[in-house]
């Protein structure tokens, strides 16, 4: 026998084989369990959504052209799924094949579908439902039209191939019988197959029985067309009634379809139905031992009539929904509203080396202006500034060259009016540059060059700048309007399209537009407050800044505010941090032991020195292991033991550890700390859940990144160590659902295109450190939402 044959008949045993054990475990449930499960799950959504709906119509007439169907893009079948969730749904309903024929599906025994040539959306739009609805943790169920006798002449229901005008009801009932049987082994994640139009007059409830159940057993199946048998008892597994209510001596599973709108099928102008009346019928169906079946109709682009989100959604906070929140792709600016005072404050700890510290650049470094200006020169006007004057009309009383302009020592300006300085400005590198104009009361001015306002800040109010792109070596005529008799030349510029520095990640590329106002400033959290110990020690509401200096950011900043987004309560994030330090040495953790390898010994927590001889009796030195985790998480507990006089303004509201964050990993780049790191972050997790009695909150890990994926020796070793603490890799079940580990090494950015060329602070560039936070703050949303 060649070999090959071999392989094939192996192959097909296989599949036999795999074939009986399933359908071996499907018949260990009974019809009654899976009746029971039907009924645990309680409400469903019905799409109807098919050729109907383009023509605007409940039962489509003859056969439409499939290019009638054109959502003009893809379906979102996410927001149906997402619609389902936040209205408290189970399962869905789709109508796979409705009245006209037209299968939704890529069918073999039509091309009657959406595949068809003449289709614009070829695409699998059953798969594309299914695929939303089990991501979401909900189960599916197809409906599928039967062609019944009676039905009038017009409503083909079957596809071309299978006209009922030439074919007999036996041909009609051996081709739906294959669809049907397609769609269960097409799909096997379909629990529940809704007939429409199945009856005795098309099949004996016999054969129907038997015909679902051999084609696959843990399938369970209804039909509107069949009611009650004489004892009451359904022919199908699923009694279904449709906008009306079983008795109230019902003990049979049933199923009452209602509908959201006016018809089953979306139409132009359809209302929404009262959310009160829906909720009248739910609790009438669940009294009489029926799940509550209610359908939405999307309109001719795949969409949910808005009015029908809205009422959804209100369903679902009537039935106590939690609805976890979604983090969009794009932030909105901060929401000015104040947070909830009814909820303790939720405290985030984040926890590192250098990088959580904060090492991305915010600009490319601000200087004083002076020998940027030529032939600066004062104009004193008559009179205090006026919004009205035309100062370029009018004569002055007094001008005066400025010999030093700017620098440390400007020329004093003469008083006794509105002092206006004109001249020449010019720069020695192309790029755009944004001003500030004065010093103390000075500031306040006006500033243009080129007739372009670049600069303006009034009393008492904010600065508003916009960036002005320079040639280099070419000279603009400058203007400033001071508006005060403070008038001075001080005043400095910064480049903001600097490559890597946030001014030229937001403001030139246009990422992370909620980091601006529309003033063109830094907006500022009022829902998040920072403070930090040991270093990046800013204490303020959460902007730019906070990380090792005022003019760095480190991952707290987007990790802000997808968290003060994410939380109607307050947010305080407390950042312990230092740099240059290591999990197998400084930043050890409590109950890690010292150990032997090759001859030395490795020092465990409090132990000092690093490492000695094994034998030997080791001298301490003014170090010892775990010292920086000791002086991080004390100086944590002190702002938490104070926490009324630290933030006066939720004294009465009190907190709660919400979570753990630490992106920590260069230091520990020796083969040994290497091999150990590990062990030292699983003792990590635990010790800090532990030191703040906070034993399920979620920890999230950023896995470092520098060098992205071109990173070699220990540090890799480093990098899969923190991934394999992750909870979903099960190595630590104990970790499954509370511990994540995000991948960092996406975002790394080359010198060439960063503000420093320093990797292991990745190059200063603040988009990796924006992506970090990015990536921290929404893993830690999908922890808090599995954990609800």
């Amino acid at each position: 026998m060649k070999r090959q044959n071999r392989f094939v008949i192996v192959c097909m045993l296989t599949a036999i084989f795999i074939g009986l054990s399933y359908a071996s475990a499907a018949e260990k449930k009974s019809v009654k369990d899976l009746q029971d499960d039907f009924r645990d799950l309680k409400f469903g959504m019905f799409l109807h959504y098919n050729m109907a709906t383009y023509k605007e119509v409940q039962w489509v007439a003859g056969y439409p052209s499939p290019a009638d169907f054109n959502p003009g893009g893809k379906v979102d079948t996410d927001a149906w799924a997402d619609a389902a969730v936040a209205a408290g749904m189970k399962y869905g309903v789709l109508t796979a094949k409705h009245v006209g024929g037209f299968c939704l599906w890529d069918s073999k025994y039509t091309t009657y579908d959406i595949m068809h040539p003449d289709c614009p959306y070829k695409q699998d739009l059953v798969a594309q439902f299914i695929q939303s609805f089990k991501s979401r943790g909900l189960k599916v169920g197809l409906y599928y039209c039967w062609r019944h006798p009676g039905f009038a002449e017009q409503y083909k229901v079957l596809p071309p191939e299978c006209d009922p005008a030439t074919h007999t009801l036996k041909e009609q009932n051996e081709f739906q019988k294959k669809q049907i049987a397609e769609l269960i082994e097409k799909y096997p994640d379909v629990f529940y197959i809704w007939n429409d139009g199945l009856d005795d007059e098309v099949m004996t409830a016999q054969d129907a029985k038997e015909f679902f159940k051999t084609t696959r057993p843990n399938v369970l199946t209804s039909s509107n067309w069949w009611d009650w048998g004489k004892k009451g008892t359904p022919f199908m597994d699923i009694a279904v009634k449709e906008v009306r209510h079983f008795p109230e001596t019902n003990t049979a599973p049933g199923e009452t379809c209602w509908k959201l709108e006016s018809g089953w099928f979306w139409k132009k102008g359809t209302p929404t139905g009262n959310v009160k009346g829906i909720m009248a019928h739910m609790d009438k169906a669940y009294n009489r031992n029926s799940n509550f079946l209610l359908n939405v109709g999307p309109d001719k682009n795949g969409n949910f009539q808005e009015s029908s989100v809205k009422a959804l959604t209100e369903i679902g906070k009537l039935l106590g929904v939690n609805i976890p929140k979604k983090i969009p792709a794009q932030l909105p600016d901060p929401d000015t509203e104040p947070p909830v005072t009814s909820k303790p404050e939720k405290v985030y700890i984040l926890a590192g080396q250098s990088n959580m510290v904060g090492i991305g650049q915010i600009s490319g470094g601000s200087s004083r202006w002076g020998q940027q200006f030529i032939d600066p020169v004062v104009s004193i006007y008559e009179g205090p500034y006026s919004p009205t004057a035309d100062y370029e009309t009018m004569t002055p009383i007094e001008t005066k060259k400025l010999e030093s302009f700017g620098g440390t020592n400007p020329t004093p300006y003469p008083k006794g009016g509105t002092a206006v300085t004109r001249g020449f400005i010019q720069l020695k590198s192309d790029g755009v540059y944004e001003f500030n104009a004065g010093y103390g009361a000075s500031a306040d001015n006006i500033m243009e060059i080129d007739g372009k306002e670049v600069y303006r800040k009034e009393a008492g109010k904010t600065p508003v700048r916009a960036g002005f792109k320079f040639t280099a070596e070419e000279k603009y005529p400058f203007k400033i309007t001071y508006l005060n008799e403070s008038a001075g030349g001080l005043g400095w510029l910064w480049r903001t399209d600097f490559p890597g520095t946030l001014d030229t990640v937001v403001k030139t590329d246009k990422k992370f537009p909620h980091l601006i106002d529309d003033k063109g400033n830094w907006t500022v959290r009022n829902d998040v407050w920072y403070k930090g110990v040991v270093t990046a020690t800013a204490n303020k509401w959460l902007t730019v800044g906070c990380g090792a200096g005022a003019s760095s950011i480190g991952p707290e900043l987007q990790f802000g505010h997808i968290m003060g987004y994410y939380h109607d309560e307050p947010v305080i994030i407390i950042k312990a941090s230092q740099g240059n330090r290591s999990l197998g040495w400084d930043f050890l953790p409590p109950s890690s032991q010292r150990y032997t390898i090759d001859g030395k010994t490795y020092a465990g927590y409090k132990d000092s020195p690093a490492s000695w001889p094994e034998g030997t009796t080791p001298k301490p030195i003014n170090w010892y292991a775990g010292k920086q985790y000791d002086d991080c998480f004390k100086a944590t507990h002190n702002v938490l033991d104070d926490f009324a006089n630290n933030f006066p303004q939720w004294k009465d509201q009190g907190y709660e550890i919400a979570g753990f964050v630490w992106w920590q990993g260069h230091k520990d780049g020796n083969e040994v700390h290497a091999t150990r790191y590990e062990q030292n972050l699983v003792n990590l997790i635990k010790s800090l859940r532990s030191e703040f009695k906070a034993s399920k909150a979620p920890f999230v890990i950023a896995t470092i990144g520098f060098g992205g994926w071109n990173m070699t020796g220990p540090h890799v070793t480093i990098a899969n160590a923190q991934l394999a603490v992750s909870g979903e890799k099960g190595k630590y079940p104990e970790f499954a659902g509370n511990v994540l580990t995000v991948e960092t090494r996406d975002f790394w950015k080359d010198a060439s295109i960063s503000p420093r060329n320093q990797d292991f602070h990745y190059n200063g560039n603040a988009e990796t450190y924006m992506m970090v936070g990015d990536a921290l703050g929404r893993g830690m949303v999908k922890l808090l939402n599995e954990m609800k």
